[in-house]
């Protein structure tokens, strides 16, 4: 058998160095802002029109809904006065694409139900027929005068 040779081991030591007096001073760590931080601010910086034509909207279409159980002369007119109110108290810069984009595909499923004519729900249940046509309407009513109001704000503060 061979013989094994002892290998000596030598300690490393780990030398620290103190900082020269004519190193440069550390910056001050920066601040993480956590990124809800800036969307806290946007809530809070809401004027009360903004909330009030939010909520006029919302209340707006759920109206519209309900009230087409009811057959009524002037409820078209009311709902287009409201959608124009929704459009002019409504939703700052930062909201227009979010709202547009909303109120179009709400103006496309409406307008969809409306070409499909339900012509087969109308054979099985005319009264429901006439009810989802009746809320399209009213629903076109309320969201097309906003949108409209929206998209012409939109494009004069592109033209700015």
């Amino acid at each position: 058998m061979a013989k094994r040779k002892k290998v000596k081991r030598v300690k490393r030591r780990v030398v620290r160095r103190k900082p020269s007096v004519s190193a440069a001073p550390k910056a001050a760590p920066r601040e993480h802002k956590p990124a809800y931080a800036s969307l806290e601010h946007m809530k809070r910086s809401k004027s009360k029109y903004v909330v009030v034509g939010t909520w006029a909207l919302i209340l707006a279409v759920i109206l519209s809904v309900m009230l087409a159980l009811v057959d009524t002369p002037y409820l078209v007119v009311v709902l287009v006065a409201v959608g124009f109110l929704v459009g002019f108290l409504n939703f700052e810069h930062e909201e227009t694409v979010k709202f547009l984009v909303s109120t179009v595909s709400m103006l496309i499923i409406a307008t969809a139900l409306l070409l499909t004519g339900f012509s087969r729900l109308e054979i099985v249940a005319p009264v429901v027929a006439l009810f989802l046509e009746r809320a399209s309407y009213n629903v076109i009513a309320v969201v097309a005068p906003a949108s409209f109001v929206l998209s012409l704000k939109a494009l004069r503060e592109l033209a700015e």
